[in-house]
Order: C-alpha cells, then structure tokens, then sequence
C-alpha cells in the first residue's frame, strides 16, 4: 500500500510541476514570456497610432506643420554621398515632425504613401527665412505652400514646402479633467 501511496504522490507532484514547464517551454521559455508580450502589444500599438490619411499634394497638403526646427548639411554634388569626400554641402532646414505622415497623389508620380516619415525640408522667401535661425531647435508651428515630393538629389527628404510664415508653436495647457 506505502508503494501506491509513493508513486501516486510522486505522479501527481511531477504533473504539477511539469504542465507548466510544457506551457511556456513551448511557447517560448517564461522568463521571455512578458518581453514577447510587451514587443507585440508595442507593435499593436505602433500600427494603430498611425490611422492617418497622406496628405493629398494636388490639394496643396499640407498648409500647415508643426515641429522642432533643425538645420542639416547634407552632401550635394558631383556624389551626394559625403561634404568631407568633396561633395558640395547643401545646408538646409528640416522640421522633425512629432507625428509620421504620408504624402500621396502628386502629378509627377514622386510621391509614396507607403512611405511613413517625419522630416520636411523647408525652404523660405526672406522675411520667413530670416526668423529661422532665432528659432532653431525650437518646437514651431509653420504655415506652408506649394508642397512638392522629392524629385531630385537636391531633395534631401521625401517633403519639400515653402514656409510663408514661422512661429513657437503654442504649448496645449494640460487636462487634468
């Protein structure tokens, strides 16, 4: 009677331990388990924060942007490829969108809506031009015309506009609701 009481014990203590190391053993191993959870509702996550439509360029899209100011020498000719190898520099202003965007429906066929991105090369008459610098790495709100897709090695983002006007972006007073 002792040996049925042993084995039976002993069965039940290897099931219990057992089932759930088959569980996550299978599944992949459980100290991996949360970082598997974590990556694929991050990846959820990241598809449903872009529910966006592009912008619509034969509709003049967008008329308005708003996001930190940078300014970037990218490598012009003969190569485009490095300043310090003897490229000619191209200096630019780029706005770093907060948010990705997409542009589509340009009458060229240089636009991708499948391309998601978030800078935007900016270019400005005078008055507009000159407050650039005064607001460098600064969160800014622009207001644009005559947006373009990048055509040329000249482009150095997927989004070109003419700024007619640029200012700091008014801060959102916070809900505490």
């Amino acid at each position: 009677m002792q040996d049925g009481f042993l084995n039976t014990t002993w069965t039940r203590t290897v099931n219990k331990n057992i089932l759930p190391g088959i569980i996550f053993g299978f599944f992949g191993m459980r100290k991996y388990f949360s970082i598997a959870l974590v990556s694929i509702a991050c990846g959820f996550w990241q598809t449903a924060a872009w529910a966006g439509s592009c912008y619509d360029l034969q509709h003049q899209e967008p008329s308005e942007l708003t996001g930190t100011l940078d300014y970037v020498v990218f490598p012009g000719p003969p190569n485009y490829e490095d300043v310090q190898k003897g490229d000619a520099p191209e200096p630019s202003y780029i706005l770093k969108l907060h948010d990705p965007i997409c542009i589509a429906d340009d009458v060229d066929g240089f636009a991708d809506p499948g391309n998601i991105f978030q800078d935007v090369q900016l270019t400005a008459e005078q008055p507009a031009f000159e407050q650039f610098r005064n607001l460098l790495h600064q969160i800014v709100a622009v207001k644009v015309t005559n947006p373009m897709a990048a055509e040329t090695g000249h482009y150095h983002e997927p989004l070109l506009v003419t700024v007619t006007s640029i200012a700091p972006a008014q801060e959102k007073p916070m809900d505490f609701d």
